[in-house]
């Protein structure tokens, strides 16, 4: 706390120190402690923060969607995020990484797909195929949704609706040109005509051939 002598003022006030040296009248601001640097346990925790955001913020709205079927309070995004940094992230740092089969996107109560799937790398197509539960937690008109991250490429996520109907038990996908001699993860949910969701499905990983320039041209 600053004080006054004969009018002068000597201390602290705010971020300025008055004072006197050798009869002569000071002020100096006050200086800032230097930030500590961060341990590597934080450090490592940071990133592993930034790989779960960058890997689902695309996804936000399609995530909120789900969520809040189930919970019109909670956020999909965080929701999502706490599941994949407690169960999906594994490795060290500086080496961490997504473990893509213990990643958990959509949430919901419809009954989840239960598909087989093939690519065939000399048409570019995915084929898949199911077999239809008569239970009360399916309806045959839920549409099929294909979610693919694509981490080669800047839009990472592509996301196609209405792939197929529950009812069809099976169909065929030609993959969009921009995935194609990348690396690609899949997962697969169902949505109802009520906007209802099931739990996403990670599919697999596939490795997609890359077009030849006669194939372009043709």
């Amino acid at each position: 706390m600053a004080k006054i002598f004969n009018g002068m003022i000597s201390g602290r006030v705010g971020d300025l120190i008055f004072y006197r040296r050798n009869g002569v009248d000071y002020v100096r601001k006050v200086s800032k402690s230097p930030r500590k640097k961060p341990s590597a346990k934080q450090v490592a925790q940071r990133e592993k923060f930034g790989i779960v955001m960058r890997f689902l913020s695309p996804l936000r709205g399609l995530l909120d969607e789900s969520y809040r079927k189930i919970n019109p309070k909670s956020s999909g995004l965080q929701t999502a995020a706490k599941q994949i940094l407690e169960e999906a992230i594994t490795g060290e740092y500086p080496a961490q990484r997504l473990d893509f089969s213990k990643v958990s996107l959509l949430r919901g109560n419809l009954g989840s797909p239960a598909a087989e799937m093939t690519y065939r790398s000399e048409t570019n197509d995915l084929n898949l195929w199911w077999h239809v539960a008569m239970r009360t937690d399916c309806y045959l008109d839920d549409e099929l949704i294909m979610l693919i991250y694509c981490p080669s490429i800047s839009q990472a996520w592509t996301t196609l609706y209405k792939v197929a109907m529950r009812y069809e038990q099976g169909c065929l996908i030609q993959l969009p040109c921009e995935l194609l001699g990348h690396e690609i993860h899949i997962w697969l949910a169902y949505r109802s005509a009520m906007g209802k969701y099931s739990e996403s499905v990670y599919m697999g990983q596939i490795l997609t051939k890359k077009l030849q320039e006669h194939e372009n041209i043709q």
